[in-house]
């Protein structure tokens, strides 16, 4: 240590204020007034209030890091400062978790945001969940509790609810009923399961024709069964009621010469052509020369598709009147004859 006598007054005076200083910047550190980058910030003290502007190298507005989490490098998050929206890049994940199988990104090569749930799944909370668009799943689309369709709200569009072509919605764990619109045969396709299908309800109304066991133009009345003679092509019931009151008619005359017409008719007995089966009736093209109006034709006129064997019966009850208007007349004849014998 130097001695004190050695130095000049001014020599001293410095030296004072020098290690007054010192003390002063330990005990009372100031603001950072600069920052120099580098593996660490340098400058000031480190207490008081502190304002750092930063200008990050790249585009207005950008928050850049690199593929392996440092800053720098890559522009992935923006700030657009003319629409006030924070903006995430194409094809940039947004990973949410540590096992980074939730995420949101959208894809260019599809065009489409992809939202990536867990192994667990996704959940959207909230009393409405609303799809504006297209839902659509390459795996069944299961939804607990079922769906309800209700109507548009005010001042929106109405809306419903659409499958494509052969897409099935399928109903139970067999999936083996289901409904769907079917192109090749251009018709919707109701499936029932290997049970019954059952359509609850105090009517059941079907459009127009409703064809059993046969489809497409086979379909040509309201109701139309298959050519057959087997229980497919019968109806089975209690009772068969037809329209008749006389507030549905006019022109209402008796059957002119019943017996002429069930003296043409002829009864015959025959084989099915598809099951070689025995039956007996009609053979509608030899009723039509007689009763046209009860038979109903082909197109062209010649051929007959089917008759109404109802129709026979007014014709039989008249005829049988008839002919027991001529059994008691001869009975009166025969009578007046014997009494004539008696006398003689």
């Amino acid at each position: 240590m130097a001695e004190i006598g050695k130095y000049s007054r001014a020599k001293l005076i410095s030296l004072i204020d020098t290690r007054a200083s010192i003390v002063s910047e330990r005990d009372n550190p100031g603001d950072i007034t600069s920052v120099v980058a580098g593996d660490g910030l340098s400058g000031g003290g480190n207490t008081g209030e502190i304002t750092l502007d930063v200008d990050i190298a790249g585009s207005n507005g950008q928050i850049l890091y690199n593929d392996d989490g440092t800053f720098g490098g890559i522009a992935s998050l923006i700030y657009n400062t003319d629409y006030g929206h924070l903006t995430l890049l194409d094809d940039k994940k947004l990973y949410f978790g540590t096992s980074l199988d939730s995420f949101i990104e959208y894809d260019t090569t599809s065009s489409l945001l992809i939202i990536s749930g867990s192994d667990e799944g996704i959940v959207l909370s909230g009393s409405t969940v609303q799809i504006r668009g297209t839902l659509e799943g390459a795996s069944p689309l299961r939804i607990a509790g079922g769906i309800e369709i209700v109507k548009s709200r005010a001042g929106e569009p109405t809306t419903a609810m659409a499958f494509g072509d052969d897409i099935k919605l399928t109903f139970g764990d067999d999936e083996d009923a289901y409904i769907q619109f079917n192109p090749t045969g251009s018709h919707f396709e109701f499936s029932g399961s290997t049970g019954d299908i059952v359509f609850s309800g105090s009517n059941v109304h079907v459009g127009q024709y409703l064809g059993v066991g046969t489809s497409g133009g086979s379909i040509t009345h309201a109701i139309t069964l298959p050519e057959s003679d087997t229980n497919a092509g019968k109806i089975k019931a209690t009772a068969y009621t037809v329209y008749s009151s006389a507030r549905y008619k006019e022109n209402i005359k008796p059957i002119s010469n019943p017996l002429q017409i069930v003296n043409n008719l002829e009864g015959v007995t025959f084989d099915w052509k598809k099951t070689q089966s025995p039956d007996i009736g009609f053979v509608a093209e030899h009723v039509g020369k007689h009763l046209p109006n009860i038979v109903e034709w082909e197109e062209n006129g010649i051929d007959a598709q089917s008759m109404d064997y109802s129709k026979i019966v007014p014709i039989l009850v008249e005829a049988v009147k008839n002919q027991q208007s001529q059994i008691d007349k001869l009975k009166d004849q025969i009578i007046f004859l014997n009494d004539v014998l008696l006398d003689n």
